[in-house]
């Protein structure tokens, strides 16, 4: 009778890792395409013109300061450079839109620093923003409600309420909030005194 090797465990999570990986790659290049000017836009927003003329857009310009905020600069120093990139920022979407007719983009609102705006585009708007090398990325804007009713089965919380019976009623729940890093770029490279 043949011996079978036990195989090791770090190799096997390994190999479990790497196909994680591998899928959700996979599955961000599903959501997300990228223009011939490099700019990245949800795929489902073509799909969302074979039944709408307008579509519900978030726009996000390309950072052109060149200026980087960092926890170690002074408050001062964080408001003067904030300041500046913010009026960079102000001035790259005023160049976007001014791109645009209102028959393509009917323009709603930006963000307080200037960096995203949002509006409906036609395709024809669509197009001209997929084409501009200003423009970083291109987002359907969606609601998405957030109701305990929907929220709690995805969590199984309905199992624990029905199943065991634990509700939480008569607990007092205590949230630790270790706070934000909003000069993080993913968080808007924002200064501490915007909030």
């Amino acid at each position: 009778m043949k011996e079978m090797k036990i195989v090791d465990k770090d190799f096997i999570s390994a190999i479990l890792i790497l196909f994680i990986i591998i899928n959700l790659n996979f599955v961000n290049a599903q959501l997300y395409s990228y223009s011939d000017s490099g700019v990245q836009y949800e795929t489902e927003i073509l799909g969302a013109f074979e039944n709408q003329t307008w579509i519900d857009v978030i726009v996000k310009v390309r950072d052109l300061s060149n200026i980087t905020i960092s926890a170690k600069d002074s408050q001062e120093i964080q408001l003067e450079k904030d300041r500046q990139r913010n009026s960079i920022f102000n001035n790259v979407t005023y160049s976007v839109l001014s791109t645009l007719s209102e028959s393509e983009f009917e323009y709603k609102e930006r963000t307080s620093s200037g960096r995203t705006f949002f509006g409906y585009t036609t395709r024809e708007g669509f197009e001209k923003l997929t084409n501009n090398s200003n423009v970083d990325a291109i987002y359907m804007e969606k609601y998405i409600p957030l109701l305990l009713s929907e929220s709690a089965p995805l969590i199984n919380a309905t199992t624990v309420w029905n199943n065991l019976n634990y509700t939480g009623k008569g607990q007092t729940v205590c949230v630790v909030d270790t706070g934000v890093d909003y000069t993080h770029p993913d968080l808007g490279n924002c200064t501490q005194s915007q909030f």
